[in-house]
Order: structure tokens, then sequence, then C-alpha cells
């Protein structure tokens, strides 16, 4: 979830994180696609 410490506590793994369609960079690693976004490109942020 990278180094922002602040969006470390607010963001946990599982959470739906809503963003623009054209939002981010795509990078594969290990075989598996990510997103990376920067705080700015995060809408909202959804708990079940």
């Amino acid at each position: 979830m990278g180094t922002d410490e602040d969006l470390q506590e607010k963001i946990a793994k599982g959470d739906r994180v809503l963003y623009a369609k054209f939002s981010g960079d795509e990078i594969e690693l290990d075989g598996k696609p990510h997103l990376l976004l920067s705080r700015n490109e995060i809408l909202a942020i959804v708990r079940e």
C-alpha cells in the first residue's frame, strides 16, 4: 500500500477503493496485475 503512513491508517487490505476510469498506472508484479494510484486519484473507500 505504499509508503504514505496516513493512507496506511485509512485503507486496509480488502477495502474497495473507487477511482476514475483512467487513473493510475498499471503494472505487473510477480505475474499479478497492480494499479498504482496517487493520493489525489482516490475518490472513495468502501468497507463492507
